[in-house]
């Protein structure tokens, strides 16, 4: 990849996560990751107005092994499948196609890194062990148009600007002197903006190296891409006009966010474990931000309401233990929904057709009361319509704005 050098005048802007004043879309707004919760949420109408169930259709061509990212566009849904293809559904669950290239040959990968489709449904991109694989996407088939070859460090994530062909990459932190971790570029590859990265640090002092998941982070939220570094407070999108990265919002840590100290430090990163903070997903709607942090050999997910400026605790998993998730589905009885990805404002999950057969048999769906009484019906017939060899079904919830 060729960059080029721009003038730093940027630096002070974005050295500091906490200290900045540059204003996304009229404030920025700052969530204490300290502060306590105002109390737990406990039901999906507490956030939502509906919550869909999709059965996503069961072929030989469509096997779904694992659901590890959801993209929405045009009433289709594109779900990276373990981290070999891709497979593409409409909105009714039925299969259309699929993107099935492993291989070690031209326009093929070895596994899929990420994946993002773009704006107009008409690309889809494949972020790939040092390259990246461009297809057309005609609606019936993906077609390979160019291979865009990387050079070291490789990023790990990857997403298409909305309303262009622009390309934004995030690098993990891993091997100390990377002069950047995020980078926008164009299709033709050519540097179109960077940020410098402001937490380098010395390669000779490394005396061991891990990588953790979800380091670097990126996400949509209305037509606008949006990404956290991980030694960062702060959330940056890209401004599609000037193509600078500016800041969104902030999860203050208060200074005891995960540090470049614990790359190289051992002694360091022992001693002072149960005192970091370290975001792990964020999703976005209009009104929502949902997020998970670590801290204290605990993983928290939090929901925080824009519109009151308040923030709620919807789950909480101790390492070694199950997530023990609080939104009971009270719309249609049921089981816990676990939200984990977002798109085009809805936010989405899903369950596996046994799990659901044996829930909708249990206890806990007959003793739970729904707000329609025909939706439960609706489910209990679904579920009986699955058999236990069926795809995972998708849940699509439609948040309260």
């Amino acid at each position: 990849m060729r960059i080029k050098l721009f003038i730093f005048l940027t630096i002070i802007l974005y050295s500091c996560g906490r200290n900045v004043n540059q204003k996304a879309d009229g404030t920025i707004k700052v969530i204490d990751l300290f502060s306590e919760p105002e109390s737990e949420i406990v039901k999906v109408s507490d956030i939502a107005t509906d919550l869909e169930y999709i059965p996503l259709q069961t072929t030989e061509n469509s096997l779904v092994k694992s659901i590890t990212k959801i993209v929405t566009c045009d009433n289709r849904f594109y779900i990276r499948n373990g981290y070999d293809d891709i497979l593409c559904f409409d909105r009714k669950g039925d299969f259309l196609y699929k993107l099935n290239k492993a291989g070690r040959g031209p326009g093929e990968y070895t596994f899929i890194t990420d994946f993002d489709v773009s704006s107009d449904n008409k690309l889809l991109i494949v972020l790939t062990s040092g390259k990246i694989l461009v297809f057309k996407n005609t609606g019936m088939e993906f077609i390979l148009d160019k291979s865009i070859n990387l050079r070291q460090p490789f990023p790990s994530k990857i997403s298409m600007i909305p309303g262009t062909t622009n390309i934004l990459l995030s690098i993990d932190p891993i091997t100390a002197p990377e002069q950047s971790l995020s980078i926008l570029i164009n299709s033709d590859c050519d540097t179109l903006f960077f940020k410098p990265n402001h937490y380098r640090y010395d390669k000779e002092k490394i005396t061991t190296r891990y990588r953790m998941i979800n380091e670097s982070l990126q996400y949509k939220f209305e037509n606008i891409a949006c990404f956290k570094e991980e030694f960062s407070d702060t959330v940056f999108f890209v401004n599609r006009e000037t193509n600078e990265f500016l800041p969104r919002l902030i999860f203050d840590s208060h200074g005891k966010g995960f540090l470049p100290r614990v790359r190289y430090d051992v002694e360091y990163a022992k001693s002072n474990s149960t005192d970091l903070y370290w975001v792990y997903s964020i999703i976005e709607t209009s009104r929502y931000i949902i997020y998970t942090y670590e801290h204290n050999m605990t993983r928290n997910k939090m929901i925080y309401d824009k519109s009151e400026n308040n923030k709620f605790k919807i789950g909480q998993m101790k390492f070694g233990e199950e997530f023990n998730n609080t939104l009971k589905d009270d719309l249609n009885g049921g089981p816990i929904f676990d939200p984990t990805y977002s798109h085009e404002n809805n936010i989405y999950s899903s369950v596996d057709a046994l799990a659901l057969k044996k829930y909708v048999e249990g206890d806990d769906f007959n003793n739970t009361k729904v707000m329609d009484p025909n939706k439960k019906n609706e489910l209990k017939k679904l579920a009986d319509s699955l058999i236990e060899t069926d795809n995972p079904l998708l849940l699509v919830m439609t948040p309260k704005k």
